[in-house]
């Protein structure tokens, strides 16, 4: 973004009239009086308007300078509240739920479908209400990661969902006390005669109870049609028409809005819907909560991706090596880690000190191993993949902190190249993984350099695996194979 003005300039602008006049303002900023007066010259010349004019021994804003005040207000009450939100966003892990409500909905029932996951530590509930479409829409954007609805998906989506029914309700009518003794009068047939009130046609349970008025022979007296279900309450409670509702919150009508239950709709229904993500509604059946699902889907993830590589090293290894499919593995390695971040937190020292020692040796290993005529990714790739893993797991002092930052974020990978596993968010903020290379340097007597490749990311198993990198160390687990190349028709040849 190209700004003509300087906020350093804005800031002390505000400064001075906030103070009422710039020697004081000089004063309460530690500056000279001059200095003051040039920057906030330097911001006029750059907006074209001044902002200041004097007033006997002070100064006093114009209108432009009005103008810029409050914004000026603004922007620097945010800049106040930095702080305070950067120190709370990282000492208070939060697990986020972005979730669509269809705004047909009755909102108590939402709050009731919802239960299950209040308990959730920490949880930041993102609540998004809107119409059906539009929230499918949000949903294959990635905007929402559920979507709450009165209605299955659409058999001919553009978009794969998958929805799973949460219950249904039956409906009963309820009316405000001044209207309960007629419209109770000759139940059903007493609608044709007291004001009703109806949702919209795009709610979903609209269509049956046209059809319920059509089997009771009856035309309803519509006073009123509301696309929000809390409106069509609000005003039903209000006295302006008897409505129908869900018995499931029949309680907090009746408690909380004074309404009388006049009868019940037989044979109509309103149905709840839960919608995911098709791929991941696919691996997640049967998990109990967003932890385990998102493992669940990584599992899937992981083995797949993996198998695909050894398949494809053999038969294709240019493809195997470059595509995103047979590498995404090595990334999933991480996020599962992060996902079983509580579970390995629980586990003794005993146990987690061990395997991370085993990973600091597998990364010795594949240093000294590893070399330009391994077939790679293949079966190879697990060694450096999991022994980089491997010391995430605790004991080990930058392991600690390590696993703290996959408890706290729940974090995924994310890298450079899209796979390696060595660009989790925690290895690049935590430099000491370089200290490794140079303790591994001081115990063998080479690699001399290894600690200081990585940069602010350290150590990085991308260094022990990228043939561009390679150390020229041999390769005793290596193979010898000729070299494949596309030729320019597409097709593998041999060099």
């Amino acid at each position: 973004m190209s700004l003509s003005f300087s906020y350093k300039h804005l800031y002390y602008f505000w400064v001075v009239a906030k103070e009422g006049g710039i020697a004081r303002a000089a004063a309460r900023l530690g500056m000279a009086v001059q200095t003051v007066s040039a920057q906030v010259h330097e911001l006029e010349r750059a907006l074209g308007y001044a902002l200041l004019k004097p007033a006997g021994r002070g100064v006093v804003l114009t209108e432009a300078g009005e103008a810029a005040l409050r914004q000026a207000e603004q922007i620097f009450q945010l800049g106040e509240q930095l702080p305070a939100l950067v120190r709370d966003a990282t000492s208070t892990p939060t697990v986020r739920l972005a979730v669509g409500i269809s705004d047909g909905l009755p909102k108590l029932v939402v709050r009731s479908l919802l239960d299950p996951v209040m308990a959730e530590p920490n949880l930041r509930l993102l609540c998004h209400e809107g119409e059906f479409a539009d929230l499918l829409a949000d949903l294959a954007l990635h905007r929402l990661d559920v979507v709450l609805a009165d209605r299955p998906p659409p058999a001919n989506a553009n978009v794969r969902v998958y929805g799973h029914s949460l219950g249904a309700s039956p409906l009963a009518w309820y009316a405000p006390a001044a209207l309960a003794e007629a419209a109770a009068a000759d139940f059903p047939a007493s609608l044709a005669r007291v004001p009703v009130l109806l949702p919209t046609t795009h709610s979903a349970v609209r269509p049956r109870l046209d059809q319920w008025f059509e089997r009771q022979g009856i035309k309803p007296r519509v006073v009123g049609e509301f696309e929000d279900s809390a409106l069509l309450r609000t005003f039903g409670a209000g006295g302006m028409g008897v409505f129908p509702a869900a018995e499931r919150v029949e309680a907090e009508l009746v408690a909380h809005d004074g309404l009388v239950r006049v009868g019940a709709s037989s044979g109509v229904e309103e149905q709840f819907y839960v919608l995911w993500p098709g791929l991941i509604a696919l691996v997640t059946i049967g998990a109990r909560n967003v932890r385990h699902r998102t493992a669940w889907a990584m599992g899937v993830l992981v083995a797949g991706s993996f198998a695909l590589s050894v398949v494809l090293t053999e038969t294709d290894p240019s493809w195997s090596y470059f595509g995103l499919h047979t590498r995404a593995w090595e990334l999933g390695v991480g996020a599962l880690l992060a996902c079983l971040a509580p579970q390995v937190a629980r586990l003794s020292d005993d146990v987690r000190g061990p395997i991370g020692w085993a990973g600091m040796m597998g990364i010795a290993v594949s240093v000294f191993t590893f070399g330009d005529v391994l077939v790679f990714p293949g079966w190879a790739a697990a060694l450096p993949v999991l022994a980089t893993a491997a010391p995430l797991f605790g004991p080990l002092p930058f392991g600690r902190h390590l696993l703290a930052d996959l408890r706290q974020e729940g974090s995924a990978m994310e890298g450079q190249e899209g796979v390696e596993i060595s660009h989790a968010p925690g290895i690049r903020r935590f430099p000491p993984l370089g200290e490794i290379g140079k303790a591994l340097g001081q115990v063998f007597g080479v690699l001399p350099d290894l600690g200081k490749g990585g940069g602010e990311e350290g150590f990085a198993a991308s260094d022990i695996r990228n043939p561009d990198r390679s150390h020229g160390l041999p390769c005793p687990i290596a193979r010898q194979v000729p070299e494949k190349f596309p030729d320019e028709n597409g097709s593998v040849g041999v060099l």
